[in-house]
């Protein structure tokens, strides 16, 4: 990554990956990555540990840029997808870098990517019944159904809601909420009915909650479940409508490579 952002010297560089790089056991190497990132043409020397260099770069951040197209400056941000309202809870960590010598308002830039969801307000607007109000209006929730998710809601909530310079944050979206075009109180063009109940909408064998299948697309597009490079089984943590966090499993089949002579395999 550093040797692209040498050669390409972009104005804007995003970095995305997993949350357990926040873990105290990574702390070390993660600010010096984010160092690097800062410094890309400060290169380690041929046989360099990364603590020998990560001390090169803490003294050069002191000094003045010779050139400030060759320093970056850098935000680092932990995000849970639901925060910004996509009907899914991933967490990741992600790095945003901006050339120096563009002047970007980086605080400005903090201020346009606040979330704006919250999981209180979700919990509060399903005890307070807005939320089923919107959704009985679309199509019937049974009785029974609302029961059960005030049954596995948390007892106490705090007396205010989180709030941004913008006011209140809006209730973390859910599949029922994306489907029948919901965006917090906001209405949306609504999904066509019949995704409610045909099952080639389904992807794969989703789990059946007390409200029944959970319809999704089967866009690629979709964020309900996903599989790694390596064809390991992912669990994908979803804001189900029912309000509470399921996890979903897929898999990825790939045509195996052909064989060499005298060689034998099984392939699924």
């Amino acid at each position: 990554m550093f040797r692209a952002v040498r050669q390409i010297r972009p104005k804007a560089v995003i970095c995305e990956n997993v949350r357990g790089l926040l873990r105290p056991s990574f702390k070390r190497y993660f600010d010096y990555i984010q160092r690097e990132l800062e410094l890309p043409f400060e290169e380690r020397a041929d046989g360099a540990s990364w603590e020998e260099h990560d001390e090169i770069l803490k003294r050069r951040r002191e000094e003045e840029p010779r050139d400030p197209s060759e320093r970056y400056e850098v935000i680092m941000t932990p995000v849970n997808a639901a925060d910004y309202g996509v009907p899914q809870i991933r967490h990741r960590v992600i790095l945003v870098a901006f050339r120096a010598d563009l002047n970007v308002d980086i605080e400005a830039f903090k201020r346009a990517v606040r979330p704006q969801y919250s999981e209180e307000a979700l919990i509060r607007s399903m005890l307070d019944g807005s939320y089923w109000k919107r959704h009985r209006a679309i199509r019937e929730v049974p009785d029974h159904v609302v029961e059960r998710v005030h049954a596995r809601l948390p007892k106490e909530l705090p007396q205010e809601l989180p709030q941004d310079e913008d006011g209140e944050k809006k209730p973390w979206r859910t599949l029922r909420d994306a489907i029948a075009g919901i965006d917090g109180n906001k209405p949306l063009p609504p999904v066509p009915e019949e995704l409610f109940d045909r099952k080639e909408h389904y992807l794969g064998a989703l789990p059946t909650t007390s409200a029944g299948p959970v319809p999704v697309s089967t866009t690629a597009t979709h964020p309900t479940s996903w599989t790694d490079r390596r064809r390991r089984s992912r669990p994908a943590c979803t804001v189900y409508p029912v309000g509470n966090r399921s996890c979903s499993w897929t898999t990825e089949s790939r045509t195996p490579k052909p064989l060499t002579a005298g060689s034998t395999s099984t392939a699924t």
